[in-house]
């Protein structure tokens, strides 16, 4: 018997998806990484993937963004630490959303702790967009996947 069909909350051929991993680094960032790139290709047709630096202040520096694609994540998960590295600190929520914004991401995956998920919840208030909290913990790890509903600029809506 196969279970309830699932509406996908965004068009994959719209997507422009980015990754972040804040706070301490911990075990499994780079197989989380690896995993929604391959995923997003994958499963849902998305082709565009960054991976935004340095925590929460890589959003303000997207010059420093990397493209992931499939071939440059699919032995990520042999290495230790974080491909994207991380930091604690440097959360500028309304330089974050305009940063978001003007690069045109509509799908955001941020990875961290309590502190990370705290940050995310101003994120998503301040661009309205959904959080849908899909936790996916190791010790100390959790993932927000954050879509937008509507955005404070028309470029950056979904239709």
């Amino acid at each position: 018997m196969a279970g309830p069909r699932l509406e996908i909350a965004f068009d994959p051929k719209k997507c422009k998806s980015a990754i972040v991993t804040c706070g301490g680094l911990c075990p499994g960032l780079n197989s989380v990484v690896r995993e929604v790139v391959i995923c997003l290709r994958r499963q849902y047709g998305v082709t565009k993937t960054l991976g935004i630096p340095s925590g929460y202040r890589g959003f303000l520096k997207p010059d420093t963004w990397m493209d992931l694609e499939e071939e440059n994540v699919k032995n990520l998960h042999r290495e230790g630490g974080s491909i994207l590295g991380s930091s604690r600190g440097g959360h500028d929520t309304n330089a974050i959303v305009d940063s978001l914004v003007d690069q045109g991401i509509n799908l955001l995956f941020i990875v961290g702790g309590d502190g990370t998920v705290r940050g995310a919840e101003k994120i998503a208030q301040v661009s309205e967009m959904i959080i849908r909290y899909q936790y996916v913990s190791s010790s100390h790890t959790d993932l927000l996947l954050i879509t937008h509903r509507k955005s404070r600029r028309e470029s950056c809506q979904l239709q």
